[in-house]
Protein backbone atom coordinates (compact mmCIF):
# COMPACT_ATOMS: atom_id res chain seq x y z
CA UNK A 1 0.00 0.00 0.00
CA UNK A 2 1.40 3.41 -0.94
CA UNK A 3 1.84 6.34 1.38
CA UNK A 4 -1.20 8.18 -0.01
CA UNK A 5 -3.61 5.41 0.99
CA UNK A 6 -3.00 5.53 4.77
CA UNK A 7 -3.27 9.33 4.73
CA UNK A 8 -6.55 9.13 2.82
CA UNK A 9 -7.79 6.56 5.31
CA UNK A 10 -6.83 8.84 8.17
CA UNK A 11 -8.71 11.79 6.72
CA UNK A 12 -11.74 9.65 5.93
CA UNK A 13 -11.80 8.35 9.49
CA UNK A 14 -12.05 11.88 10.85
CA UNK A 15 -14.59 13.16 8.35
CA UNK A 16 -17.01 10.30 9.05
CA UNK A 17 -17.06 10.85 12.81
CA UNK A 18 -18.40 14.38 13.51
CA UNK A 19 -18.58 13.89 17.29
CA UNK A 20 -15.25 12.17 17.82
CA UNK A 21 -13.55 13.29 21.00
CA UNK A 22 -10.35 15.19 20.54
CA UNK A 23 -8.21 12.74 22.46
CA UNK A 24 -9.39 10.00 20.11
CA UNK A 25 -8.33 12.12 17.16
CA UNK A 26 -5.01 12.77 18.86
CA UNK A 27 -4.46 9.05 19.32
CA UNK A 28 -5.22 8.37 15.67
CA UNK A 29 -2.89 11.16 14.58
CA UNK A 30 -0.13 9.85 16.83
CA UNK A 31 -0.55 6.39 15.31
CA UNK A 32 -0.16 7.70 11.78
CA UNK A 33 2.49 10.36 12.41
CA UNK A 34 5.35 8.22 11.09
CA UNK A 35 3.56 7.81 7.77
CA UNK A 36 3.14 11.57 7.51
CA UNK A 37 6.79 12.06 8.37
CA UNK A 38 7.93 9.91 5.48
CA UNK A 39 5.60 11.35 2.88
CA UNK A 40 7.80 14.21 1.58
CA UNK A 41 10.93 12.05 1.75
CA UNK A 42 9.35 9.52 -0.60
CA UNK A 43 8.70 12.31 -3.09
CA UNK A 44 12.37 13.26 -3.03
CA UNK A 45 13.43 9.76 -3.94
CA UNK A 46 10.78 9.36 -6.62
CA UNK A 47 11.74 12.52 -8.43
CA UNK A 48 15.50 12.36 -8.03
CA UNK A 49 17.61 11.84 -11.12
CA UNK A 50 19.78 8.85 -10.44
CA UNK A 51 23.12 8.41 -12.18
CA UNK A 52 24.65 5.12 -13.27
CA UNK A 53 22.98 1.76 -12.85
CA UNK A 54 21.28 2.29 -9.50
CA UNK A 55 17.87 2.98 -10.99
CA UNK A 56 15.97 1.43 -13.86
CA UNK A 57 12.42 2.09 -15.06
CA UNK A 58 11.90 4.44 -12.13
CA UNK A 59 12.81 1.83 -9.51
CA UNK A 60 15.94 1.38 -7.42
CA UNK A 61 17.83 -1.85 -7.86
CA UNK A 62 17.44 -4.31 -5.03
CA UNK A 63 20.48 -5.20 -2.91
CA UNK A 64 22.61 -2.60 -4.66
CA UNK A 65 24.60 -1.95 -1.50
CA UNK A 66 25.97 -4.24 1.19
CA UNK A 67 26.06 -3.91 4.95
CA UNK A 68 29.46 -3.99 6.67
CA UNK A 69 30.59 -7.27 8.18
CA UNK A 70 28.51 -7.98 11.26
CA UNK A 71 30.10 -7.48 14.64
CA UNK A 72 28.48 -8.06 18.01
CA UNK A 73 30.49 -5.21 19.51
CA UNK A 74 29.79 -1.56 18.88
CA UNK A 75 33.20 0.11 19.31
CA UNK A 76 34.81 -1.63 16.29
CA UNK A 77 32.14 -0.02 14.12
CA UNK A 78 33.70 3.37 14.90
CA UNK A 79 37.24 2.29 14.03
CA UNK A 80 38.92 4.07 11.10
CA UNK A 81 42.17 2.15 11.26
CA UNK A 82 43.95 2.10 7.89
CA UNK A 83 41.62 4.65 6.31
CA UNK A 84 42.38 8.07 4.90
CA UNK A 85 40.44 11.22 5.73
CA UNK A 86 40.59 14.79 4.47
CA UNK A 87 39.22 17.62 6.61
CA UNK A 88 38.89 21.08 5.08
CA UNK A 89 38.81 24.18 7.25
CA UNK A 90 40.83 22.29 9.86
CA UNK A 91 43.24 24.97 11.05
CA UNK A 92 41.12 25.56 14.15
CA UNK A 93 37.62 25.21 15.55
CA UNK A 94 35.28 22.44 14.44
CA UNK A 95 37.54 21.18 11.67
CA UNK A 96 40.53 20.75 13.96
CA UNK A 97 38.42 19.01 16.61
CA UNK A 98 37.09 16.60 13.98
CA UNK A 99 40.60 15.92 12.67
CA UNK A 100 41.62 14.89 16.19
CA UNK A 101 38.60 12.58 16.44
CA UNK A 102 39.30 10.84 13.14
CA UNK A 103 42.98 10.40 13.98
CA UNK A 104 42.16 9.02 17.42
CA UNK A 105 39.89 6.48 15.67
CA UNK A 106 42.89 5.39 13.57
CA UNK A 107 42.61 7.33 10.31
CA UNK A 108 45.48 9.00 8.48
CA UNK A 109 44.39 12.61 8.14
CA UNK A 110 45.05 15.47 5.74
CA UNK A 111 44.07 18.80 7.28
CA UNK A 112 43.38 21.68 4.93
CA UNK A 113 43.68 25.34 5.81
CA UNK A 114 43.34 28.60 3.92
CA UNK A 115 45.47 31.12 5.82
CA UNK A 116 45.86 29.77 9.36
CA UNK A 117 49.38 28.35 9.25
CA UNK A 118 48.98 27.01 12.78
CA UNK A 119 47.54 23.99 10.99
CA UNK A 120 51.08 22.88 10.15
CA UNK A 121 51.99 22.61 13.83
CA UNK A 122 48.62 21.02 14.62
CA UNK A 123 49.27 18.30 12.04
CA UNK A 124 52.54 17.44 13.76
CA UNK A 125 50.80 17.28 17.14
CA UNK A 126 48.12 14.95 15.79
CA UNK A 127 50.70 12.69 14.21
CA UNK A 128 52.67 12.35 17.45
CA UNK A 129 49.65 12.00 19.73
CA UNK A 130 47.80 9.30 17.80
CA UNK A 131 50.55 7.53 15.87
CA UNK A 132 49.00 8.13 12.46
CA UNK A 133 50.13 10.06 9.40
CA UNK A 134 48.87 13.64 9.39
CA UNK A 135 49.85 16.37 6.94
CA UNK A 136 48.69 19.95 6.46
CA UNK A 137 47.89 21.46 3.06
CA UNK A 138 47.07 25.04 2.13
CA UNK A 139 44.08 24.86 -0.22
CA UNK A 140 41.81 27.44 -1.82
CA UNK A 141 38.43 25.70 -1.81
CA UNK A 142 36.91 28.35 -4.11
CA UNK A 143 38.88 26.85 -7.01
CA UNK A 144 37.89 23.39 -8.24
CA UNK A 145 41.29 22.91 -9.87
CA UNK A 146 43.02 23.63 -6.54
CA UNK A 147 40.67 21.29 -4.68
CA UNK A 148 41.07 18.47 -7.18
CA UNK A 149 44.86 18.76 -7.14
CA UNK A 150 44.95 18.87 -3.33
CA UNK A 151 42.78 15.75 -3.05
CA UNK A 152 45.02 13.86 -5.47
CA UNK A 153 48.14 15.01 -3.63
CA UNK A 154 46.79 14.04 -0.21
CA UNK A 155 45.68 10.62 -1.43
CA UNK A 156 49.12 10.01 -2.95
CA UNK A 157 50.99 11.27 0.12
CA UNK A 158 49.05 9.16 2.59
CA UNK A 159 48.18 5.58 1.63
CA UNK A 160 46.87 5.83 -1.91
CA UNK A 161 43.19 5.83 -1.00
CA UNK A 162 40.38 8.08 0.17
CA UNK A 163 37.71 6.96 2.61
CA UNK A 164 36.37 10.08 4.29
CA UNK A 165 36.00 13.74 3.38
CA UNK A 166 34.81 16.31 5.91
CA UNK A 167 33.88 19.52 4.07
CA UNK A 168 34.12 22.09 6.83
CA UNK A 169 35.47 25.24 5.15
CA UNK A 170 33.25 28.25 5.59
CA UNK A 171 33.12 31.97 6.30
CA UNK A 172 30.36 34.11 7.85
CA UNK A 173 28.34 36.95 6.38
CA UNK A 174 29.33 40.06 8.35
CA UNK A 175 27.75 42.96 6.42
CA UNK A 176 24.23 43.08 7.83
CA UNK A 177 21.12 43.44 5.63
CA UNK A 178 21.36 41.83 2.21
CA UNK A 179 20.42 45.08 0.45
CA UNK A 180 23.29 46.95 2.08
CA UNK A 181 26.07 44.39 1.82
CA UNK A 182 28.59 44.37 -1.00
CA UNK A 183 28.04 41.97 -3.88
CA UNK A 184 31.66 40.89 -3.67
CA UNK A 185 31.08 39.82 -0.08
CA UNK A 186 28.01 37.86 -1.15
CA UNK A 187 29.99 36.08 -3.84
CA UNK A 188 32.81 35.28 -1.42
CA UNK A 189 30.44 33.76 1.16
CA UNK A 190 28.48 31.67 -1.33
CA UNK A 191 31.57 30.61 -3.28
CA UNK A 192 33.41 29.53 -0.15
CA UNK A 193 30.54 27.92 1.73
CA UNK A 194 28.40 26.35 -1.01
CA UNK A 195 30.58 26.15 -4.12
CA UNK A 196 33.55 25.02 -2.05
CA UNK A 197 31.50 22.17 -0.62
CA UNK A 198 30.43 21.11 -4.10
CA UNK A 199 34.02 21.20 -5.36
CA UNK A 200 35.17 19.03 -2.46
CA UNK A 201 32.32 16.59 -3.06
CA UNK A 202 33.07 16.38 -6.78
CA UNK A 203 36.78 15.75 -6.28
CA UNK A 204 36.23 13.18 -3.52
CA UNK A 205 33.39 11.47 -5.36
CA UNK A 206 35.60 10.81 -8.36
CA UNK A 207 37.97 8.80 -6.17
CA UNK A 208 35.20 6.83 -4.48
CA UNK A 209 33.54 5.91 -7.76
CA UNK A 210 36.85 4.69 -9.19
CA UNK A 211 37.79 2.82 -6.02
CA UNK A 212 34.46 0.99 -5.94
CA UNK A 213 34.64 0.12 -9.62
CA UNK A 214 38.31 -0.89 -9.85
CA UNK A 215 39.02 -2.04 -6.29
CA UNK A 216 42.51 -0.54 -6.33
CA UNK A 217 44.46 2.27 -4.72
CA UNK A 218 45.57 5.25 -6.76
CA UNK A 219 48.82 3.44 -7.61
CA UNK A 220 47.10 0.24 -8.72
CA UNK A 221 47.45 -1.90 -5.58
CA UNK A 222 44.58 -4.00 -4.28
CA UNK A 223 42.30 -1.91 -2.08
CA UNK A 224 41.66 -3.54 1.28
CA UNK A 225 38.75 -2.77 3.59
CA UNK A 226 36.97 -0.21 1.41
CA UNK A 227 33.19 -0.40 1.38
CA UNK A 228 31.88 3.07 0.62
CA UNK A 229 33.20 6.59 0.83
CA UNK A 230 31.78 8.94 3.44
CA UNK A 231 31.24 12.63 2.67
CA UNK A 232 30.20 14.79 5.62
CA UNK A 233 29.61 18.52 5.16
CA UNK A 234 29.29 21.10 7.89
CA UNK A 235 25.97 22.80 7.27
CA UNK A 236 24.30 24.87 10.00
CA UNK A 237 21.11 25.44 11.92
CA UNK A 238 21.08 28.55 9.70
CA UNK A 239 20.06 26.23 6.89
CA UNK A 240 16.87 25.52 8.86
CA UNK A 241 15.93 28.86 10.42
CA UNK A 242 16.45 32.59 9.91
CA UNK A 243 18.83 33.70 12.65
CA UNK A 244 18.25 36.81 14.72
CA UNK A 245 19.36 39.39 15.67
CA UNK A 246 22.24 39.16 13.17
CA UNK A 247 21.18 39.40 9.51
CA UNK A 248 22.91 36.95 7.17
CA UNK A 249 20.69 35.98 4.25
CA UNK A 250 23.57 34.86 2.03
CA UNK A 251 25.04 32.60 4.72
CA UNK A 252 21.64 31.09 5.50
CA UNK A 253 21.00 30.38 1.83
CA UNK A 254 24.43 28.79 1.36
CA UNK A 255 23.95 26.48 4.35
CA UNK A 256 20.47 25.46 3.23
CA UNK A 257 22.00 24.71 -0.15
CA UNK A 258 24.62 22.46 1.45
CA UNK A 259 21.95 20.39 3.16
CA UNK A 260 20.00 19.80 -0.03
CA UNK A 261 23.15 19.29 -2.09
CA UNK A 262 24.21 16.45 0.20
CA UNK A 263 20.74 14.89 0.22
CA UNK A 264 20.84 14.91 -3.58
CA UNK A 265 24.35 13.45 -3.70
CA UNK A 266 23.21 10.70 -1.34
CA UNK A 267 20.90 9.47 -4.10
CA UNK A 268 23.40 9.93 -6.92
CA UNK A 269 26.23 8.21 -5.04
CA UNK A 270 24.28 5.34 -3.49
CA UNK A 271 26.45 2.70 -5.16
CA UNK A 272 29.82 3.93 -3.90
CA UNK A 273 29.53 6.60 -1.18
CA UNK A 274 27.34 8.09 1.52
CA UNK A 275 26.64 11.80 1.90
CA UNK A 276 25.46 13.46 5.11
CA UNK A 277 25.52 16.81 6.89
CA UNK A 278 25.92 18.11 10.42
CA UNK A 279 24.10 21.33 11.33
CA UNK A 280 25.76 22.91 14.36
CA UNK A 281 24.11 25.64 16.35
CA UNK A 282 26.07 28.47 17.90
CA UNK A 283 29.53 27.05 18.55
CA UNK A 284 32.22 29.06 20.34
CA UNK A 285 34.77 29.27 17.51
CA UNK A 286 36.54 31.96 15.53
CA UNK A 287 33.76 32.19 12.94
CA UNK A 288 31.46 33.92 15.45
CA UNK A 289 34.02 36.31 16.91
CA UNK A 290 32.59 39.18 14.84
CA UNK A 291 29.44 39.16 16.99
CA UNK A 292 29.36 41.54 20.00
CA UNK A 293 28.57 40.22 23.51
CA UNK A 294 25.01 41.57 23.43
CA UNK A 295 24.29 39.54 20.29
CA UNK A 296 25.61 36.39 21.91
CA UNK A 297 23.48 37.14 24.96
CA UNK A 298 20.43 37.19 22.68
CA UNK A 299 21.46 33.81 21.29
CA UNK A 300 21.60 32.33 24.77
CA UNK A 301 18.14 33.74 25.53
CA UNK A 302 16.79 31.53 22.75
CA UNK A 303 18.77 28.35 23.43
CA UNK A 304 17.08 26.04 25.96
CA UNK A 305 20.50 24.76 27.05
CA UNK A 306 21.48 28.39 27.72
CA UNK A 307 24.95 28.40 26.18
CA UNK A 308 27.02 28.09 23.04
CA UNK A 309 28.38 24.68 22.18
CA UNK A 310 32.06 23.77 22.15
CA UNK A 311 33.82 22.36 19.10
CA UNK A 312 34.77 19.14 20.88
CA UNK A 313 31.07 18.44 21.51
CA UNK A 314 30.67 17.73 17.79
CA UNK A 315 33.48 15.17 17.52
CA UNK A 316 31.22 12.20 18.20
CA UNK A 317 28.65 13.18 15.59
CA UNK A 318 31.23 13.57 12.83
CA UNK A 319 32.95 10.32 13.80
CA UNK A 320 29.62 8.51 13.71
CA UNK A 321 28.87 9.72 10.17
CA UNK A 322 32.43 9.07 8.98
CA UNK A 323 32.51 5.48 10.24
CA UNK A 324 30.70 2.22 9.59
CA UNK A 325 28.58 2.95 12.65
CA UNK A 326 26.39 5.01 10.30
CA UNK A 327 26.51 2.58 7.36
CA UNK A 328 22.74 2.85 6.78
CA UNK A 329 22.68 6.65 7.09
CA UNK A 330 22.87 8.70 3.92
CA UNK A 331 21.08 11.90 3.01
CA UNK A 332 20.86 12.62 6.74
CA UNK A 333 21.24 15.98 8.48
CA UNK A 334 21.98 15.94 12.21
CA UNK A 335 21.21 19.15 14.09
CA UNK A 336 23.44 19.80 17.13
CA UNK A 337 22.30 23.12 18.54
CA UNK A 338 21.16 22.88 22.16
CA UNK A 339 17.54 22.69 20.92
CA UNK A 340 17.59 26.11 19.27
CA UNK A 341 15.87 24.73 16.17
CA UNK A 342 12.69 23.39 17.73
CA UNK A 343 11.54 21.45 14.72
CA UNK A 344 9.37 18.38 14.20
CA UNK A 345 11.24 16.85 11.30
CA UNK A 346 9.62 16.79 7.90
CA UNK A 347 6.08 17.06 9.22
CA UNK A 348 6.02 20.69 10.23
CA UNK A 349 7.43 23.46 12.32
CA UNK A 350 7.03 25.04 15.72
CA UNK A 351 6.25 28.68 16.36
CA UNK A 352 7.59 29.89 19.68
CA UNK A 353 8.37 32.98 21.70
CA UNK A 354 10.24 33.78 24.90
CA UNK A 355 7.52 32.17 27.02
CA UNK A 356 7.81 28.77 25.40
CA UNK A 357 6.36 26.56 22.71
CA UNK A 358 3.13 27.80 21.17
CA UNK A 359 1.45 26.83 17.93
CA UNK A 360 3.01 23.77 16.50
CA UNK A 361 2.23 21.72 13.46
CA UNK A 362 0.73 23.06 10.25
CA UNK A 363 1.56 21.05 7.18
CA UNK A 364 -0.26 20.44 3.91
CA UNK A 365 -0.71 16.77 3.09
CA UNK A 366 -3.19 16.12 0.28
CA UNK A 367 -4.73 19.55 0.93
CA UNK A 368 -5.17 18.69 4.57
CA UNK A 369 -3.80 20.86 7.37
CA UNK A 370 -3.05 19.83 10.93
CA UNK A 371 -2.86 22.24 13.84
CA UNK A 372 -1.87 21.29 17.36
CA UNK A 373 -1.72 23.70 20.24
CA UNK A 374 -3.64 25.29 23.08
CA UNK A 375 -6.91 27.14 22.63
CA UNK A 376 -5.66 30.69 22.98
CA UNK A 377 -2.84 30.39 20.51
CA UNK A 378 -4.76 28.33 17.96
CA UNK A 379 -7.42 31.01 18.08
CA UNK A 380 -4.84 33.72 17.40
CA UNK A 381 -3.09 31.68 14.72
CA UNK A 382 -6.26 31.02 12.71
CA UNK A 383 -7.14 34.72 12.79
CA UNK A 384 -3.68 35.79 11.64
CA UNK A 385 -3.18 33.14 8.98
CA UNK A 386 -6.54 32.27 7.37
CA UNK A 387 -5.05 32.04 3.87
CA UNK A 388 -2.38 29.56 4.96
CA UNK A 389 -4.85 26.75 5.34
CA UNK A 390 -6.01 24.19 2.83
CA UNK A 391 -9.65 23.24 2.35
CA UNK A 392 -9.76 21.02 5.45
CA UNK A 393 -8.25 21.48 8.87
CA UNK A 394 -7.91 19.05 11.73
CA UNK A 395 -7.55 20.84 15.06
CA UNK A 396 -6.04 19.06 18.04
CA UNK A 397 -6.05 20.75 21.42
CA UNK A 398 -3.29 20.11 23.92
CA UNK A 399 -3.77 21.53 27.40
CA UNK A 400 -4.26 20.66 31.04
CA UNK A 401 -7.69 22.30 30.94
CA UNK A 402 -10.88 20.53 29.93
CA UNK A 403 -14.32 21.25 28.42
CA UNK A 404 -13.27 23.51 25.59
CA UNK A 405 -15.82 24.74 23.13
CA UNK A 406 -14.32 24.55 19.68
CA UNK A 407 -16.68 27.29 18.50
CA UNK A 408 -14.30 29.80 20.04
CA UNK A 409 -11.64 28.71 17.57
CA UNK A 410 -13.70 29.39 14.47
CA UNK A 411 -13.07 33.11 14.23
CA UNK A 412 -11.26 33.14 10.89
CA UNK A 413 -13.52 31.28 8.48
CA UNK A 414 -15.78 28.48 9.76
CA UNK A 415 -16.05 26.99 6.28
CA UNK A 416 -12.43 25.93 6.41
CA UNK A 417 -12.77 23.79 9.52
CA UNK A 418 -13.12 20.04 9.15
CA UNK A 419 -16.61 18.82 9.94
CA UNK A 420 -15.19 16.05 12.10
CA UNK A 421 -14.34 18.50 14.86
CA UNK A 422 -16.51 21.52 14.08
CA UNK A 423 -19.57 20.37 16.01
CA UNK A 424 -17.81 19.09 19.11
CA UNK A 425 -19.10 21.10 22.06
CA UNK A 426 -17.77 19.93 25.42
CA UNK A 427 -14.86 17.62 24.84
CA UNK A 428 -12.71 16.21 27.58
CA UNK A 429 -9.06 16.52 26.65
CA UNK A 430 -6.49 14.13 28.01
CA UNK A 431 -3.63 16.25 29.46
CA UNK A 432 -0.55 15.23 27.53
CA UNK A 433 2.63 16.41 25.92
CA UNK A 434 3.63 15.85 22.31
CA UNK A 435 6.64 13.60 21.89
CA UNK A 436 8.21 12.75 18.52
Amino acid sequence: MGIAAPISTLISTFSNRPNTQIHHIYSAFYQYRSLLLYFPKRQIYQTAAMAGEAIKDGKFKHNLTEAPTYTSKVFPMFSLKGRTAIVSGAGAGIGLAVAHALAEAGANVAIWYNSNKKAIDEAEKIEKEYGVTCKAYQVNVTSFEAVEQAVNTAVTDLNGRLDIFIANSGIPWVQGPALDGELDHYKKVVTTDLDGTFYCARAAGQHWRRQKKEGTTIDGKKLEGFSYGSFVATASMSGHIVNIPQLQAAYNAAKAGIIHLCKSLAVEWVGFARSNTVSPGYIATEISEFCPPETKATWKDKIPMGREGEAHELKGVFLFLASDASSYCTGTDIICDGVLVRDIGILGHIRYDSIGLKIVIQRFVNKFSILIGDQENLNQFTRENPTHFSSKILIILESSKTNYKLKTLLTSDPTTILTAVRDVQQTTIVPTKLHF
